[in-house]
């Protein structure tokens, strides 16, 4: 229980790392992009969705997703709710493995 706390706040760390030292310069660079901008607006609107399901799919490494996530316009509340319930579906099989 600890530990997941822990993993949480690090992963939230990470997030507003990525989110307010390197998103303003991000949007400069990649302002007359037009896919990087519509690709960017597209995640933000369905952030919780996009959260949970890159994070139950092996094709983004979990501490690289965090950064990435702050980089994109994902709010920080779905995010954090995002994560969370891919962790718990995550986890499920080894918490109920435990409790045999």
């Amino acid at each position: 229980m600890c530990c997941g706390a822990v993993l949480q706040l690090a992963a939230t760390a990470s997030f507003l790392i990525a989110r307010y030292l390197a998103r303003d310069r991000i949007v400069a660079m990649a302002k007359n992009n037009k896919k990087f901008l519509a690709i960017d607006k597209a995640i933000g609107e369905d952030s919780f969705r996009v959260v949970t399901l890159l994070r139950l799919s092996p094709l983004l490494p979990f501490s690289l997703g965090n950064y990435l996530y702050g980089l994109t316009s994902v709010k920080l509340l779905p995010y954090i709710l995002g994560r969370y319930l891919s962790d718990l579906i995550c986890k499920q099989p080894d918490i109920l493995f435990l409790m045999l």
